[in-house]
């Protein structure tokens, strides 16, 4: 057990520190869904745009600084979903066919990413707001990663992990 948890320390700690360097790729992205409007967006932004899809939603939880627990969050009719980010800053999510939520047509949503690489943006049925820290894996993979307090000496992680569509 305790390998697991040294492990998972580890890997917490690596996320938040890539969350903290810079994004030095600077190849030009040409999955940018047809938008031209790259040049005034940074180049987190521009790998940003296109469409993705959710594969893993984790939530983890600490006390006094131990891992106590790791739960998978993601749900089947998500496997469908495609979130589409264009390069005006706005998205929209598309469910597919196996909808999660009787929600209806989701509309256009604002997103951003800013100076401390956090991603802002919302989606679901009721507006959960998921901003956090945004690392790029590599071309076509990302994490969004936020953390939360709900006693003094406890905590917990949440983190959703994207993929290129």
């Amino acid at each position: 057990m305790k390998p697991i948890i040294t492990i998972a320390a580890i890997m917490l700690s690596i996320q938040f520190l890539a969350a903290c360097s810079k994004d030095k790729n600077t190849t030009p992205n040409n999955n940018n869904n047809g938008n031209n409007n790259q040049s005034a967006l940074s180049e987190s932004e521009k790998f940003l745009v296109g469409k993705w899809v959710m594969v893993k939603d984790i939530d983890s939880n600490f006390s006094h600084g131990n891992l106590v627990s790791v739960t998978d969050r993601t749900k089947p009719c998500q496997s469908d979903d495609v979130f589409i980010f264009s390069d005006n800053k706005k998205y929209h999510k598309d469910e597919g066919l196996d909808s999660c939520y009787d929600a209806g047509p989701y509309t256009e949503q604002s997103w951003s990413i800013d100076e401390y690489n956090k991603l802002n943006y919302k989606h679901g049925y009721d507006t959960w707001a998921y901003g956090g820290a945004f690392t790029k894996i590599d071309d076509n993979q990302f994490v969004v990663h936020s953390t939360y307090n709900y006693m003094v000496t406890n905590y917990g992680s949440h983190t959703l992990y994207y993929k290129r569509k």
